[in-house]
């Protein structure tokens, strides 16, 4: 098999790097710059391989699709010899990319978004592509990238046993790769395309996007959160292997959620799909169905009868969840629903003002080779966190036994007001997901956690094994940089912890008087959030009480434009003049804070031991 590589020069980094991955892994790989000539040969040269491919690999970033592009070239080249990509064209989104300026073409196809090391999973993707039609034996590649340069990669073997794991955790490939054996009669789409059309509600209370991520479960593969656009003739697509007889293919699709919001958004469109018990032959590769937001998936009429639906609530994915989700529960139930860290890293360029905290975990705790998949349950401060507005059981990670379980989630700055004089409590549930459909012994850990600060890596026992975590805050372009102090309260390290716990009494009993206040600003509700020492100045330390503006989101901000956090300071000091709890509070002098751009924020992490009081609701 014959890959060509497409890419803008921008990118040329990374694509020696999926080079150096392929010679890494043993294959023979030749990078050649002076293969291709100036001039007319040039673009004779270009076609000419694309013609002679079977796979045109497409390096998606703002500059290969940018208007003018000489890789929107090489797409036509792929184009006319390949009407509809599906089979023969890899979309892989190198970089976060405006869906909107992505050629329809490449969205008609899924599009691999990497969730770890790009190299390593391109080249996986590339091994199923050749895995999924190989025979056995040898293969040739020539990767060839908009700049002319030219990766000839020979003598590679890429066959994929039955037996071997996916090269790369949290990609959404399968654990078992053996293919399904078909029955008797019609030859069975492997992979079969699905089809979505999708009817939102006319309301919904949770910040939503247009753009629709879909989640898969059989019991052998897990499919985490892809990403669908939008498609020409108004339906979205999915690509996915044809279940094996004695399995199903269970589903929910979603709207994106790009704002965290106290609530749940309707939904999801939940969907289950088996082989049908008589086959019917169609020419078409595909299966449609129309989903309702808040409610569930049926066969679009017509469409070719590959696969028929099971029921949905018959199956259940956890002793502890069942496929309804959070947002059916009692209403007294508080949960966030927030953007999954895929989402984020997608639209990080375009974010104003707060930015959010990436955590990342890992754990050697789960090396078991029935556990295919991990439930990941995060709680703030006992308020469950729903991923993709989903609950655990509905959005598992796939898990691959031979190496650390690794996940992403991000918070954004939800209701963090320092419920524990300054910090957030992070309980950390992972629930095996065992290939027997049924869940493991759930593992927990605590995390605590300042909100827009890094927290440096830690490890702690977890299990048999244990677990590995960071928090790194994410600083928008745009940020809103200033705080507008109420208050401090400051002791000295030679007490010890009982001065460091009178201190934070203090605080959260300053915080309380603030909050009876009632005071607003702009028609927000104002709060006191504590903020827990940060600096050292000679032997004292000091908790700060900032302004945090209650959003209609049911998110806390508390910093500020220059200009929006002295308008705060002086409603503050106007409520001092005229209140005498109030002046027992606030400072008599306005205090402006700039957190961002200085070492406080970015090299100097919170001091040890601040935030050991803390413990899980």
């Amino acid at each position: 098999m014959k890959i060509f590589l497409s890419y803008a020069s921008e990118d040329r980094p990374q694509a020696e790097e999926i080079q150096l991955a392929l010679a890494g892994a043993g294959h023979e790989v030749f990078f050649d710059r002076q293969s291709l000539p100036a001039g007319g040969d040039y673009h004779a040269r270009i076609k000419a391989s694309v013609d002679e491919a079977e796979l045109f690999v497409f390096l998606i970033s703002p500059d290969s699709v940018d208007a003018g592009s000489y890789t929107l070239t090489e797409m036509g080249y792929a184009r006319a010899r390949w009407q509809h990509p599906r089979g023969h064209v890899l979309p892989v989104l190198l970089r976060p990319t405006d869906f909107k300026t992505i050629p329809a073409y490449l969205k008609s196809v899924t599009v691999l978004e990497p969730s770890g090391n790009v190299a390593a999973e391109v080249v996986s993707a590339v091994a199923r592509a050749v895995g999924g039609t190989a025979n056995g034996g040898m293969r040739k590649y020539a990767l060839i990238g908009a700049t002319g340069v030219v990766l000839l990669a020979g003598a590679l073997y890429a066959v994929m046993k039955p037996s071997d794991p996916p090269a790369a955790p949290g990609s959404p490939v399968a654990i078992d790769t053996k293919p399904p054996s078909p029955p008797p009669g019609p030859e069975l789409p492997n992979p079969v395309q699905l089809r979505f059309s999708y009817k939102p509600v006319a309301e919904a209370k949770v910040a939503l996007d247009d753009t629709l991520r879909v989640n898969l479960q059989t019991k052998r593969r897990i499919v985490d959160g892809v990403r669908l656009a939008r498609q020409d003739g108004g339906f979205y697509i999915h690509d996915t292997q044809y279940p094996a007889a004695d399995d199903h293919i269970l589903g929910t699709l979603s709207r994106e959620i790009r704002e965290s919001s106290l609530g749940a958004p309707p939904g999801p469109a939940r969907f289950c799909l088996k082989r049908p018990e008589v086959l019917e032959p169609s020419n078409e590769q595909h299966v449609h169905l129309d989903c309702d937001e808040s409610n569930s998936c049926k066969l679009h009429f017509p469409s070719p009868k590959w696969l028929e639906p099971c029921p949905v609530e018959e199956i259940k994915t956890s002793r502890s969840f069942s496929l309804l989700p959070l947002a059916h529960a009692a209403d007294t139930t508080r949960r966030w629903s927030v953007p999954s860290a895929k989402t984020l890293a997608v639209y990080k360029d375009q974010m104003k003002g707060v930015g959010y905290t990436l955590v990342q975990i890992e754990t050697d705790a789960l090396h078991d080779p029935a556990i295919i998949g991990v439930e990941v349950d995060v709680r703030v401060n006992g308020v469950p966190i729903l991923e993709d507005g989903l609950a655990p059981a509905l959005r598992p990670v796939p898990n691959n036994p031979d190496k650390a379980f690794r996940h992403s989630f991000a918070l954004q700055s939800l209701d963090f007001e320092g419920a524990q004089a300054g910090c957030e409590a992070i309980v950390l549930t992972l629930r095996p997901r065992l290939s027997s459909g049924k869940t493991g012994a759930p593992l927990s850990a605590m995390l605590p956690y300042v909100a827009l600060r890094d927290a440096p890596g830690k490890q702690l026992p977890f299990g048999k094994g244990t677990l590995s975590w960071s928090a790194k805050y994410v600083v928008p372009d745009a940020e809103w940089s200033h705080e507008a102090f109420i208050t401090s309260v400051s002791y000295s390290t030679s007490g010890g912890e009982a001065a460091a716990a009178r201190a934070r009494e203090r605080a959260v009993a300053l915080k309380q008087d603030f909050d009876k206040l009632g005071l607003t600003h702009n028609g927000r509700p104002l709060v006191a959030v504590i903020r827990p020492p940060l600096t050292l100045t000679g032997d004292r330390l000091a908790y700060g009480l900032t302004t945090g503006a209650v959003q209609a989101s049911g998110q806390v901000r508390f910093t500020f434009s220059p200009q929006e956090a002295h308008a705060l300071g002086d409603t503050l000091l106007q409520a001092r003049s005229g209140n005498a709890t109030a002046r027992r509070v606030i400072d008599r002098e306005k205090y402006i804070y700039k957190v961002a751009g200085t070492r406080e924020r970015q090299d100097t992490p919170t001091p040890s031991g601040v935030c050991g009081h803390v413990k899980a609701p």
